[in-house]
């Protein structure tokens, strides 16, 4: 039982699309930014957080740390995940997570960046996984809270760029068997215009996601991936008894 995100990296053609998911305790939204040298992400780090509104002089009093590792290469493209810790915070305060596509001599994509949530959140490390034909790039996070629920992104590479999977499709077919009125429990949806992900799913044979409705019901979607693409291939549901 897990929860899926992903990310992707390829060469970079002229008008290649490089989506970017940014997310803050605030929210979150996909765009597809510029890319920049290493420096513009490792000096100065407090510039690149959401609501900094200083200039350079202001940005220079900010304690910082920053540590940049090599996760490997995907698609021909090294992939870098940088983390930020400001000292000048509590102790306790967990990290800001980036990960950066290297597309040029010194140019770098960034495709996901992910401020803390609260208090008890935590940044896990960002890892490669294969799933049948596809090679994903995992981006997890603890959101924190009691149950401390991981928020897992997944993004699909290829020339044309970085794309953040789409798990939509499940919950659209997982709704298409269930009555009207019936809600269904423990999905993670991001605003309509953000492909969501959510949990509950296990890659043990067929893939399948299991999601829970009211009263103990229960929906049951096999899906596979294609080039990075959710497709539902069964979905089945148990109405309580």
């Amino acid at each position: 039982m897990r929860l899926l995100v992903l990310a992707g990296l390829l060469a970079l053609p002229a008008a290649a699309a490089w989506q970017r998911h940014f997310m803050t305790g605030k929210g979150g939204f996909i765009d597809s930014p510029e890319p920049h040298p290493l420096a513009y992400f490792t000096e100065y780090p407090i510039m690149r957080v959401e609501g900094f509104e200083g200039g350079l002089a202001e940005a220079k009093k900010s304690k910082v740390s920053t540590r940049l590792t090599l996760l490997g290469n995907l698609a021909g493209f090294g992939i870098y995940q940088l983390y930020y810790h400001f000292e000048d915070g509590e102790p306790s305060d967990p990290d800001t997570k980036l990960i950066l596509v290297k597309t040029g001599a010194d140019e770098y994509h960034e495709i996901y960046h992910r401020e803390p949530t609260q208090m008890d959140a935590l940044c896990l490390p960002s890892r490669f996984v294969t799933v049948g034909d596809d090679e994903l790039l995992e981006a997890s996070y603890v959101i924190g809270g009691r149950s401390q629920p991981t928020q897992d992104d997944y993004f699909w590479i290829d020339r044309s760029g970085s794309t953040l999977v789409d798990f939509r499709p499940i919950i659209a077919a997982a709704r298409s068997v269930i009555p009207a009125g019936i809600t269904l429990r423990w999905i993670y949806e991001m605003d309509g215009n953000i492909p969501g992900t959510h949990y509950l799913w296990s890659a043990g044979g067929p893939l399948v996601s299991r999601l829970r409705a009211p009263d103990a019901e229960d929906v049951q979607v096999e899906f596979k991936f294609d080039h990075g693409k959710v497709i539902p291939t069964k979905t089945s549901y148990n109405p309580a008894k």
